[in-house]
């Protein structure tokens, strides 16, 4: 649809579109303006002339004035993708099938929410992580940090609305970097102070993260924490208290040089082969030293990969599946890359190039319903799920 201003304020659509901007007054206008203002200054808003970057009224008023149809029409996408969405997600519940939605944990300096709210968000430093396996040295993310004791004093009403909006999309939602809920990690734009955590303190950390997510959770969406890296045992004790699952990537759960059994994970749990950052299971298999693949080799019901296996193939690809499956954690999902045993990767932490977040699936929907391969394996994915008493739960597919 392309819009082009004349409305008839009376028909069905006009009344539903008024309805989805009082239902979204609370992001949508400004959204809307400033893509527009964008379309007409691509720089950063930073560099923008000062009255539309300091949205002085009377510039604002002059812009919206000249531009009034732009605004509309972004107004009218967002009502287009957001219904679209609905009847997608109505769709799929007919199906059993359960929609997963990522809430991200900050946003880029260049975006609507920076420039609209600027007193919820620090400027002297930005966002990144402690050194971790990924990287010696730590994550530099450039993200404007959150104000929290300006959050704190709204009683957290960001996140009330997050939570609200995400329940009108999601049946559930992956809260990316949790940790960084209860502790945000500073990088200090002059450098005349070293990295710090905000807030210090374990208590203050702890009542900060809690704050956040028992708002992000009032309006009933269910949370997955996505908890890898650096995280305290608080944090995980706390996740555990509120009821959020936390991650168990096959790969990554090891103790004393030996993999754990995935029936030893706690049913409050999301249990999966990889994750978005890292290499697909058969990259990861083929690189594996050989006492790792005796160790996984050891696991009960995979003795079979003992000999003859030092290369990915599809009894690996199947019992890799299957051991995830065995898990008694709550949900059990897989990368489409495993579910379709590729090579691909979606993303490398810590860096930014055009391979960053750019893969797509190399087949249309209706060429991998039709091709044989992938339907053997859809059919194989079924047993093993069926094994596990998982065959009636929405598509492992991520």
């Amino acid at each position: 649809g392309q819009f082009s201003g004349s409305v008839d304020a009376s028909s069905t659509r006009a009344k539903d579109l008024a309805r989805f901007e009082e239902e979204h007054r609370h992001w949508l206008p400004d959204y809307a303006l400033f893509r527009t203002l964008k379309a007409h200054h691509p720089e950063s808003w930073r560099d923008w002339p000062l009255g539309l970057r300091e949205k002085e009224p009377n510039a604002i008023d002059a812009f919206r004035k000249e531009h009034g149809l732009e605004l509309r029409q972004r107004v009218y996408l967002q009502w287009l993708a957001f219904r679209q969405l609905e009847a997608a997600r109505a769709a799929m519940a007919s199906l059993g099938v359960g929609l997963i939605g990522d809430e991200p944990f900050l946003v880029a300096d260049d975006a609507a929410d920076v420039w609209a709210h600027r007193d919820l968000y620090r400027f002297d430093a930005t966002v990144g992580a402690p050194p971790d396996a990924f990287s010696a040295d730590g994550q530099e993310w450039g993200l404007p940090p959150y104000r929290w004791d300006a959050i704190r004093d709204t009683r957290y009403a960001l996140f009330h609305e997050r939570g609200a909006h995400t329940s009108q999309l999601y049946d559930a939602v992956r809260i990316d970097h949790v940790v960084g809920l209860y502790r945000t990690y500073h990088r200090p734009i002059d450098k005349t102070v070293a990295h710090y955590f905000y807030p210090t303190g374990q208590d203050a950390q702890l009542a900060q993260g809690e704050a956040v997510l028992k708002a992000f959770a009032a309006s009933g969406t269910e949370l997955i924490a996505e908890d890898l890296g650096v995280i305290p045992d608080f944090v995980r004790d706390s996740l555990t208290g509120l009821g959020i699952p936390g991650h168990r990537v096959l790969r990554w759960e090891q103790e004393a040089g030996r993999f754990r059994e995935p029936k030893t994970y706690p049913e409050l749990s999301l249990t999966t082969t990889g994750t978005h950052d890292t290499e697909s299971s058969a990259e990861w298999w083929d690189e594996l030293s050989e006492w790792e693949r005796t160790s996984v080799a050891s696991l009960e019901g995979m003795s079979h990969l003992a000999k003859g296996h030092d290369h990915w193939d599809d009894p690996v690809w199947a019992a890799l599946l299957w051991k995830a499956l065995s898990a008694p954690s709550r949900l059990v999902i897989f990368p489409v890359i495993d579910v379709l045993a590729l090579r691909a990767r979606i993303n490398t932490p810590n860096t930014v190039g055009p391979d960053n977040w750019s893969y797509r699936l190399p087949w249309t929907t209706s060429a991998l319903e039709a091709d044989a391969i992938v339907g053997s394996r859809m059919k194989l994915l079924k047993k093993l799920a069926t094994q596990h008493d998982r065959a009636g739960a929405p598509s492992a597919a991520e």
